[in-house]
């Protein structure tokens, strides 16, 4: 299945590229997340959360072919 990754902030410029349509066999968002580390090593190094359409989450989520897959440097709101 393809899943779409976006990466955002220091994170897109580390990555260089803010989009990505990866193809993966992973379901599970941990899988994914692994994937995605093997492609980016340097990100491994780097504070993130990850959002999966839209909502942030953690390794157990399952993936589907219609996932966007968001990695988020750290912010703080005011």
């Amino acid at each position: 299945m393809t899943i779409t990754v976006l990466f955002f902030g220091m994170l897109a410029e580390e990555t260089q590229t803010s989009i990505l349509e990866l193809n993966t066999n992973s379901i599970r968002l941990s899988d994914f997340e692994k994937e995605v580390l093997d492609l980016f090593p340097k990100l491994k190094n780097m504070s993130f959360k990850i959002a999966v359409n839209e909502t942030f989450a953690n390794g157990e989520v399952e993936l589907t072919s219609k996932s966007k897959v968001a990695f988020l440097p750290p912010f703080a709101g005011g």
